[in-house]
C-alpha cells in the first residue's frame, strides 16, 4: 500500500517525533535526540532543505537520508520490472477504501474497520496537517525523484 512520498515522510517523522511516548517503543537515537531539538516540527524540517544555515541544511538532509533508508526507495520496492499489485492510498481517510480494494486483489477477507474520522486519524491537533509553502517547496525540490516514480506508478495503475 503507497502513499504520497511526502505524506509518508510526514507521518515517519510525527512518528519518530513521538518516540518514547505510549505506543512508541524505539527511543531516540542521540542524533534524533538532537535534530527533533533543532527542527521541532514538519514545517521547519521541510523549510531546513532550502535554508542558507549550512548546519540547518545538513541536519535535514540528515533527516532525510535516515528516513529513505528506513522507507526504501519507490523506484527499488515498485520499479518497471516488477509486477506486483499496487494499491494507492491518499491519507488515512482513505484508508478503509484502499484496504477494502486491497482485499479483493488479494482474495482474503478484511475485519471490519472504523469509519468514525476521529478514530481512523488520531493525529494530535499539535500535529499540523498542512505544510508551509516553503517547506513544500523544500521537500519536493529534494524528493523529485520519488515523486515522479509515484506519479508513474499511478498511471501504471491506471493502465
Amino acid at each position: 500500500m503507497l502513499r504520497h512520498p511526502i505524506d509518508r515522510l510526514q507521518s515517519w517523522f510525527h512518528s519518530r517525533l513521538r518516540a518514547g511516548r505510549p505506543f512508541r517503543p524505539a527511543m531516540w537515537s542521540d542524533w534524533e535526540a538532537t535534530f527533533f531539538a533543532v527542527l521541532p516540527s514538519f514545517d521547519l524540517f521541510g523549510e531546513a532543505i532550502c535554508s542558507t544555515d549550512e548546519f540547518l541544511r545538513s541536519a535535514s538532509e540528515r533527516g532525510l537520508r535516515m528516513w529513505q533508508h528506513s522507507a526504501g526507495s519507490l523506484a527499488a520496492t515498485y520499479g518497471p520490472d516488477q509486477r506486483r499489485p499496487v494499491e494507492i492510498a491518499g491519507s488515512l481517510s482513505d484508508l478503509p477504501a484502499a484496504v477494502e480494494r486491497l482485499s479483493v486483489m488479494l482474495g482474503c477477507a478484511v475485519p471490519l474497520l472504523p469509519t468514525d474520522a476521529r478514530l481512523i486519524d488520531a493525529t494530535p491537533p499539535i500535529l499540523p496537517r498542512r505544510r508551509s509553502a516553503l517547506a513544500e517547496m523544500g521537500f519536493r525540490a529534494r524528493l523529485a525523484e520519488e515523486l515522479e516514480h509515484y506519479e508513474w506508478l499511478l498511471g501504471a495503475r491506471r493502465t
